[in-house]
């Protein structure tokens, strides 16, 4: 309910409309839509607690609105039964001026509103407008044609449309912020399988943005949670989304075709695609861009390839500081497939399966995988865990790649295999280290540790290199000839777990530099990238209560002035709040401390990814 507050305080009071005026359903008026006609922009609606049993679709008539149920617990809205299956069956429809708030309520049984057309991809990175004249979309909520709409606190149960189980957003604007979608599913007007995005399906223009959300056993064609097409810009950040599927499309989780996806802090799990067909957590189709950062993507499975991600043609992802663990595939590419062009960076690939090859990647095609400070561990397979055919190019630098049962590296065909820095152990697996199969292509190795083919192919290569502090733990121990062993590569400034890169004399094969060189964001004491109100609470909380552990004080200490007081809080709150002086060095770029002092970090405060 605090949520919903904020939401009305941002929408009503920022834009000088709050009127303070409230109508009450059923006590003043005996009908919501009784109460939309009646109010004024600016007035809220407020449900009393209790069902309510909607027979044809809650309208907002162009105003500026809140319709505020008593928790979403306790205020239900439910499709009539007694509604036909040719009839407007949402429960909400947000349209033209109308801008709406939207919360602490639960929406059952929608069964979604009509509209002519909606936005459909060609595959070749344009889309043409579908005729669906018999189709619904937004079980429960559309939004369409340039409406807003702020959704908080709902829950979204049971509830089918063609697209957009439970939201379908068509040329709009839509907030969702701590709502939970839990069996959601697509159907045709004849109740069959339906299209895509069992719970949210954002189309065309719209700009969308989903927070702090669960997604749980929703069900569609393709995009078995969340469906993203047709130049659609969506931002998903702090969601869970679990055991959702796609029954005869790709992306058993996320769905992103010919649009823009931004992924953040976001647990994706158990999620599945059948028929077939790949990304059993995210799906990037052709024309289309995700961006994934500090996310757990696990336990999902693809009948076809990509047990957690699916990248096509022409397709781009930008994975950085995540995990992709215990994901599975029949085919290729038990972690991520790739036919399009891959970006991965300080990310744990660990435990991936696949039954053909490319245990955590595989590339193949034209596709293209830089993978830099990444760690490659216990993926099983018959054939590498890391694959590239065809065309494809696989770059990879200051990577660990050991005590995989599959083996190192297989390169085949025409692809091309970039090896820098890296330390790669095939260990007892008939695939060895690398396995360079066929005359075409190319491979280059240089400056990394293989255990058993490889070395031949560049300068620096080592044979023998001791690596690791003990089985399982991938650090590089004191006495590892891989120490101060690798090239300095531009860019490159931090290692797996985000200690500063170099941090001897030399920068250190592998995903791990050896030693103590924990860099740190000054006043990011949360460690989610950026400062906000929450840091400066988390000072306090140490200072005053002894209710918070500060892992890294010298975050804390926003002076650098070698301590930690009520000081650095109120300079936190200053420069959030008044645009007084900022943080000392570093900020706002993650960096070592310059000055000595007694405070310390006990690990790396950037790009942390363990779980």
């Amino acid at each position: 309910m605090r949520t919903c507050l904020l939401f009305l305080l941002v929408l009503f009071a920022a834009q000088g409309t709050l009127s303070g005026k409230t109508l009450h359903v059923p006590s003043q008026y005996t009908n919501i839509n009784e109460a939309v006609r009646v109010a004024a922009t600016g007035d809220t609606i407020q449900l009393a607690s209790g069902e309510y049993v909607i027979s044809e679709p809650i309208r907002f008539l162009g105003k500026r609105l809140a319709l505020r149920g008593s928790g979403r617990e306790a205020t239900t809205l439910r499709l009539s039964d007694e509604v036909g299956m040719d009839a407007e069956s949402s429960l909400a429809v947000v349209s033209k001026s109308d801008d709406v708030v939207i919360c602490d309520l639960t929406f059952l049984a929608g069964r979604g509103a009509q509209r002519v057309s909606l936005p459909w991809p060609r595959g070749d990175g344009t889309c043409f407008e579908q005729q669906v004249p018999l189709l619904k979309l937004g079980g429960a909520i559309l939004v369409t044609d340039g409406g807003k709409a702020r959704v908080a606190s709902c829950m979204f149960n049971n509830c089918k449309a063609f697209s957009g189980g439970a939201i379908a957003a068509v040329d709009s604007e839509l907030t969702v912020v701590d709502c939970r979608f839990v069996k959601n599913e697509t159907a045709d007007f004849d109740g069959s399988g339906g299209w895509n995005g069992g719970a949210l399906s954002l189309l065309g223009s719209t700009v969308s943005t989903i927070s702090t959300s669960d997604f749980l056993e929703n069900i569609a064609h393709e995009g078995g949670a969340i469906y993203i097409a047709c130049s659609a810009q969506v931002t998903i950040n702090r969601c869970s989304l679990l055991q959702n599927q796609a029954f005869a499309g790709a992306g058993g989780g996320i769905s992103c075709n010919t649009a823009n996806a931004t992924i953040s802090d976001c647990e994706i799990a158990e999620n599945s695609t059948l028929d077939a067909l790949c990304g059993g957590g995210l799906y990037v189709a052709p024309f289309s861009v995700a961006s994934v950062k500090q996310s757990y993507l696990h336990d999902n499975l693809a009948f076809e390839a990509g047990g957690a991600v699916c990248v096509m043609q022409n397709g781009l992802l930008i994975l950085s500081a995540s995990r992709i663990e215990n994901n599975r595939t029949s085919d290729f590419g038990g972690g991520l497939y790739c036919a399009g062009d891959v970006q991965v960076s300080n990310t744990y690939l660990i435990g991936n399966r696949s039954g053909s090859g490319g245990a955590a990647i595989d590339v193949e095609r034209a596709g293209r995988v830089d993978a830099t400070s990444c760690l490659f561990a216990t993926n099983s397979t018959d054939r590498g865990t890391l694959r590239a055919s065809g065309d494809a190019v696989l770059n990879l630098t200051h990577i660990t790649c050991a005590e995989n049962p599959g083996g190192g590296i297989v390169r085949s065909e025409e692809a091309a295999l970039n090896v820098k820095n890296s330390i790669v152990l095939g260990g007892d697996s008939l695939w060895g280290s690398l396995t360079s199969v066929g005359d075409g292509g190319s491979v280059a190795v240089s400056y990394t540790c293989v255990d058993g083919a490889g070395a031949e192919y560049g300068p620096g290569n080592i044979t023998q290199c001791k690596p690791f502090v003990e089985r399982q733990d991938f650090r590089l121990g004191p006495d590892s000839s891989a120490r101060d062993a690798a090239q300095e590569v531009e860019g490159i400034v931090t290692d797996l777990d985000g200690n500063a890169r170099i941090c001897g004399a030399r920068p250190d094969m592998g995903a791990y530099e050896y030693g103590d060189c924990h860099v740190f964001r000054r006043g990011d004491i949360d460690r989610d990238g950026f400062l906000s109100l929450t840091d400066a609470i988390r000072i306090l909380n140490y200072l005053i209560h002894g209710t918070e552990e500060i892992d890294c004080l010298s975050s804390a200490d926003l002076q650098d002035d070698g301590k930690v007081d009520l000081s650095d809080a109120v300079y936190e709150l200053s420069f959030l709040f008044l645009g007084s002086k900022a943080p000392a060095q570093p900020w706002p770029e993650c960096g070592l401390d310059a000055t000595s002092d007694a405070l310390s970090c006990s690990y790396s405060t950037c790009l942390s990814t363990e779980k």
